[in-house]
């Protein structure tokens, strides 16, 4: 039956003991619907796709009188106009219904997605936030309900620890991403987005010359002393006299060394495939060792795997050359960069050497030659050598070096859009420092002062 909907016809309308259907004269497809004992709620159809055989979807809108006839249109309308920009309520509603919580799909992700396309470290990092922070604070919640405050809300609970709060926005955008890929969320509204990531304080200093010299030092006390494993002491130096990241030498293969072009080459390192250059120093390390059975140079306990990590033997080194400060492993690859720099390497030539993949970065590379890069590798590491045998006391500044980028030399905010594809070069102009010179840009920007 059709008829103008009011709330002096809801009011009168009584019930006869079997549902009836009152149909809206000012908005289509909304309905009255009373029961059987008098209950009445509203709701609107439609037909989701073309013409006349498309499917009908029904809607539920409320209740009266918790919902009003005047509320009730609006809602009406408003779900009529999502149809007309291809979405489907009802089946949303449904699908939201029946959808997979947070804590249930995301092991899913991590079988399908993460464990498939990542490398053993990432899938830990990985692990470890979603199993600490992330299934804690939202594993109960519907995927297809997760909301921006959700997850503003586990964001801002982290910001004691910003590093981790930014990585646990980013693993749930991709989680995020992926269900909307396979469907278990609608497309086009990840609200990770519209979380604001922490600022993360980038690390300036580096371990110098002196502290270079005393970490050879320390490891050398500590391999006479039964301390600290030849292997070990080895790992560190070629850390050291490479620049290369700490698991790209501890899963290092025999058959990854090609001692004839003193070089390393990895199929699959964090980038893809990379060849290392090996200075002198480092290819005598090697030599010594890499020679011997099995598959890995560093092998683990048994032979049958790669040595694990280098934590504790790090710690030791550290304690034993008492050169204070929270030094990682990884500032050892920091401090090859900064020596290079002080060597007269242009930033693209580093970033080649270390084998970066920023974008633009990357893209400065084609028209650096090998050669360039095994005399850079060469002199950085016959550099780094002197300071760990002691042979040199040499003094230079720390310059800041970031795994996704090069070096750091200057930010600008030219409105220029060609001026983003400026290359820098350092300069060194006396013991105290170094200037970034970006190319027609007239002010010079001092980095170290």
């Amino acid at each position: 039956m059709k008829t103008e909907l009011s709330e002096a016809f809801l009011k009168k309308v009584e019930p006869n003991g079997r549902r009836q259907s009152f149909f809206d004269t000012r908005v289509p497809g909304l309905e009255l619907r009373v029961g059987a004992r008098g209950h009445r709620s509203f709701y609107v159809f439609y037909r989701f796709g073309k013409g006349g055989g498309a499917p009908l979807r029904r809607y539920h809108l409320g209740s009266y009188p918790v919902l009003t006839v005047s509320s009730a249109r609006k809602m009406a309308i408003s779900t009529l106009s999502r149809t007309l920009r291809g979405e489907d309520p009802a089946m949303e509603r449904r699908r939201d219904r029946e959808s997979a919580t947070v804590g249930e799909l995301i092991g899913k992700f991590m079988r399908e997605y993460v464990e498939a396309r990542t490398k053993p470290s990432t899938r830990k990092t990985y692990a470890n936030i979603i199993n600490k922070h992330i299934v804690p604070a939202l594993g109960k919640i519907r995927v297809t309900a997760l909301s921006g405050p959700d997850l503003t809300r586990l964001h801002s609970a982290m910001s004691s620890t910003p590093y981790a709060a930014n990585r646990a926005t980013a693993i749930l955008k991709t989680f995020l991403n992926w269900a909307e890929e396979n469907g278990c969320r609608p497309s086009g509204r990840n609200p990770a987005r519209q979380v604001r990531p922490y600022k993360e304080e980038k690390r300036l200093d580096c371990m110098g010359p002196d502290q270079l010299a005393r970490v050879g030092e320390a490891m050398t006390e500590l391999v006479r002393e039964g301390k600290l494993a030849p292997a070990a002491e080895s790992a560190i130096k070629i850390l050291m006299l490479t620049g290369a990241r700490k698991n790209e030498i501890l899963t290092l293969k025999r058959e990854d060394i090609d001692f004839a072009n003193l070089r390393i080459r990895l199929l699959d390192s964090k980038t893809g495939f990379k060849i290392i250059r090996l200075p002198m120093a480092a290819a005598e390390i090697l030599s010594g060792i890499a020679r011997e059975e099995g598959t890995y140079v560093f092998p683990g306990r048994g032979g049958k795997s790669h040595l694990s990590d280098l934590k504790h033997p790090w710690k030791r080194v550290l304690e034993k050359a008492a050169i204070g400060g929270r030094w990682r492993i990884h500032d050892l690859r920091h401090a090859f960069a900064s020596e290079a720099v002080n060597a007269g390497a242009s930033l693209p030539l580093i970033g080649c050497l270390l084998g970066h993949r920023n974008s633009q970065t990357t893209a400065r590379y084609a028209h650096i030659s090998q050669t360039s890069a095994a005399e850079l590798a060469e002199r950085t590491g016959e550099s780094i050598s002197r300071f760990i045998s002691g042979e040199s006391k040499k003094s230079w500044r720390c310059v800041s070096v970031e795994d996704q980028d090069a070096i750091t030399v200057v930010r600008h905010d030219a409105g220029n859009a060609q001026r983003g594809r400026l290359q820098g070069y350092l300069r060194r102009l006396d013991d105290d420092g170094f200037e970034a010179i970006c190319l027609n840009i007239t002010n010079i920007v001092q980095l170290i002062n």
